[in-house]
């Protein structure tokens, strides 16, 4: 699907596939931050049972180390995900027809987050919380030594 396909057509067929497109992505992102924050719950309750045991020292850095590991994978599908709504967004905007009327594709208007890159995207809505727990994470790391 691209521009001209939309404006062909008059469009107006496509906005509720571009519309699903967009609650898929938003499913995606759902289930991505919802398995992020259970791996990340079971593994701070593991740490907590091995934090101050001896011997302990080389779970507890297993532990960080897989945790933060997660939370940068779990980052950058949910970068992905937002980065598929936004395009989608876009090309609903640049082709849509002139005398559409009806409501919009995804609920808030078109944002940039990206013209500052992943680093702007990291401050875009959800996407901050496996930043969170990753800086969680590297400091329980560099507590333990």
């Amino acid at each position: 699907m691209n521009q001209e396909m939309i404006k062909e057509t008059g469009g107006s067929e496509y906005e509720p596939i571009i519309r699903e497109m967009i609650r898929h992505e938003n499913m995606l992102v759902h289930q991505r931050m919802t398995w992020l924050l259970a791996f990340n719950g079971l593994m701070f309750a593991a740490l907590s049972f091995a934090f101050g045991k001896p011997g302990s020292i080389p779970l507890i850095h297993s532990l960080c180390v897989f945790g933060a590991l997660i939370c940068v994978v779990s980052y950058g599908l949910v970068v992905c995900a937002n980065c598929a709504m936004l395009r989608l967004q876009r090309l609903w905007n640049s082709a849509k027809p002139c005398d559409y009327r009806g409501p919009g594709v995804i609920g808030i208007p078109e944002t940039t987050p990206t013209k500052f890159g992943v680093f702007g995207l990291f401050f875009w809505g959800e996407n901050w919380i496996p930043g969170l727990l990753f800086a969680a994470w590297i400091r329980i790391y560099w507590i333990v030594g």
